[in-house]
């Protein structure tokens, strides 16, 4: 009886520790959608699993890629040079570009995305719609910016809600103390 009880008392303890040990880890990720009639930029992140099978579909953009990492003197990694993923698309008769870049958020957690989008359809005078938008405060739930024939400037979604348009980028794009 002695031993059974001892048995028990480490698995129990066993279970406890590797179930403390585990923590929720979110990945970053991005899919962008053109089509004639829209540009969507789409936050896909998703939590532990969930988030890994998500890295592994067709044309989703991990947000731990867009750049290069260096360790800190406090040993944590953190985005050093930016590897931008470029996406060129048509809307409207329209060209635009659209660029995805990531930047650190403290080190302690995922890096943050980084969203440009600039109509090119004259490439002597391309015209930022979207400018350094660092997506920091990202709820859980679908987040977007869709750019559309009847709102070539962008709308932003949280969670399926619209932000208001006026001006859509500043509640959008949550400015914060790393941003550059």
């Amino acid at each position: 009886m002695l031993m059974k009880s001892r048995t028990l008392i480490v698995l129990a303890l066993s279970a406890s520790c590797s179930s403390s040990a585990l923590a929720d880890w979110y990945y970053r990720s991005f899919k962008v959608e053109c089509s004639r009639d829209q540009i969507a930029v789409i936050d896909y992140s998703a939590y532990n699993e969930a988030g890994e099978a998500r890295l592994l579909e067709r044309n989703v953009i991990d947000v731990d890629k867009l750049s290069t990492w260096r360790t800190t003197e406090d040993d944590l990694n953190v985005p050093d040079k930016p590897l931008p993923h470029r996406r060129e698309c048509k809307m409207g008769g329209k060209k635009y570009s659209i660029v995805l870049t990531n930047q650190s958020n403290g080190g302690y957690s995922p890096p943050v995305p980084v969203v440009n989008i600039t109509n090119t359809t004259n490439p002597r005078r391309p015209i930022r719609i979207v400018s350094e938008c660092a997506l920091y405060d990202m709820p859980e739930g679908e987040t977007k910016i869709v750019l559309s024939i009847s709102h070539p400037q962008g709308q932003f979604f949280r969670d399926g809600k619209l932000v208001p348009d006026a001006p859509f980028r500043k509640p959008a794009c949550g400015y914060h103390e790393y941003q550059r």
